[in-house]
This record gives C-alpha cells, structure tokens and sequence, in this order.
C-alpha cells in the first residue's frame, strides 16, 4: 500500500469515527492525497488491516498526553524549580543532596498510597533520590487535618518519619484524622508538647496553607501530580518509568 493511500484511508476513517457521512468522508480522502478512493474500498481495506484505525487513535492519543504533559509542566516547571533550589517548607525524603522529585499529593488519595508504595519506597532505597512532597489537600476537611498533622511533625524536623506513617491512614473528617494522634506521636518520636503546640497556634495549618498556595500556582488538578526533570507527570507514575525520566 502507497504513503498516500494509507494517508488517505487513515484520514478518511477517523472522519467515518467522528460520524461524518460517507460522501464526506469520501471527500477528505480525495483531498487529502491522490489516488481518490471510494467509501468501499475504504472500508474492505479496513476490514483487511483493522490496525490502521488502531494505530491513528493510538497516535492521538499520544499527541493529546504530549499536550497536556507540555501544558503540566509549563505551569509546574517555575514553582517546580524554586522548591528544589530551597524551600524548608516542604517536606522530603531520601537523599539530601539526590536527584530530585517532586509529588503533590493528597494523604487520603489512593494513587498517592499506591504511587509511595510501587515507586517512592524504591526511589528513596536507591540511596540517590530526593522526593519532595508538597501537601495538596484537595479531598476534603480529612485531607486538611492530615496535612496539619505532618507539618506538626516536619517543624520538629520528624516529616519523614511521619510520612511514613500517614500514608498508610486516611480520614474523612478531622475527628477521624486526631484519632490518628497518639499513633503517629509514637511512631514518629514525636515531642508532644511541640507538637500540640504547633496544631494550636495555627504554625501547622500556615505550612499546609503554604503548600496548597504552591499547588495552586502549579495549577495542580488531581493527585499524585509528579514533577522530575522537566517533566509533569499526572497519576501514579511506575518504579521503572520514573527512573529512565531521571536518566
């Protein structure tokens, strides 16, 4: 089959997808390229290699993630790259001075548990990633109150520790998130006096206000967002996919 036949045919049926009439579809195939084709012999070769149609939708697909990818990162990429120059108000973990990450997320979101679980544990056991995680608390007043409590614990200098646990926890309210309180207060050896202190007098609820401002201006939508080397990633990016970005 000729380049311009194949353009033809694949520009024909994805106007027959979109549920433009045959005479119409017959005529962008005319215009698009010679030899001019009827509707029939469209759709006997079709019929015969069914991949054509399969292979043009793949296509747009892939155009329409490139796009939205490229939109992600041109509105993430300056608060992005001023987070990794330095920002003590956002937590991380692994490697101090490691390759760098960034993941916006949600405690109560199941992608983000998923994301630590499958990628993030992986990254910091490399010894040579740093994941910075900003809290972006979208899922509601549970979401909110668990970020508070993680940024209690990051003023104490304990963040990763407390990550570690409340990314395994959820809560749909704040009475569920403080039931949380004694739990985390072991695991992460937390001070309690400073740590209640921080809830009471607003510093936690400031950090987590702090970070859902730097979400917003990186025009974050849904979580796990992620952030590595130029690129804006939206979902729960796998182990292996995530280390060739870093390449």
């Amino acid at each position: 089959m000729t380049h311009a036949l194949r353009r033809s045919i694949v520009v024909a049926s994805a106007a027959a997808i979109i549920g433009l009439a045959g005479t119409h579809a017959s005529a962008i195939a005319a215009n698009a390229a010679q030899p001019t084709i009827s509707v029939e012999q469209i759709r006997k070769i079709l019929e015969e290699n069914p991949e054509i149609v399969i292979n043009a939708l793949n296509k747009h697909q892939q155009m329409q993630n490139q796009a939205r990818e490229q939109q992600l990162a041109a509105a993430a990429g300056p608060i992005a790259k001023s987070i990794i120059a330095g920002d003590d108000q956002v937590g991380f973990v692994g490697a101090p001075t490691g390759k760098p990450v960034i993941e916006f997320f949600d405690y109560n979101c199941g992608f983000c548990k998923r994301f630590h679980s499958e990628t993030v544990g992986k990254l910091v056991a490399d010894g040579n990633v740093k994941v910075l995680l900003v809290h972006s608390p979208i899922l509601g007043p549970g979401s909110e109150r668990l970020a508070e409590l993680s940024a209690a614990a990051h003023l104490q200098g304990k963040f990763g520790a407390a990550h570690d646990f409340l990314i395994h926890h959820s809560a749909k309210d704040v009475a569920e998130a403080d039931k949380l309180i004694p739990d985390l207060v072991a695991a992460a050896k937390l001070d309690k006096a400073k740590f209640d202190r921080a809830l009471a007098d607003g510093s936690a609820k400031k950090q987590v206000a702090y970070n859902s401002d730097l979400s917003k201006q990186a025009k974050v939508s849904g979580t796990p967002m992620v952030y590595a080397n130029g690129r804006a990633i939206p979902g729960a990016i796998p182990y292996e996919t995530l280390k060739t970005i870093l390449q």
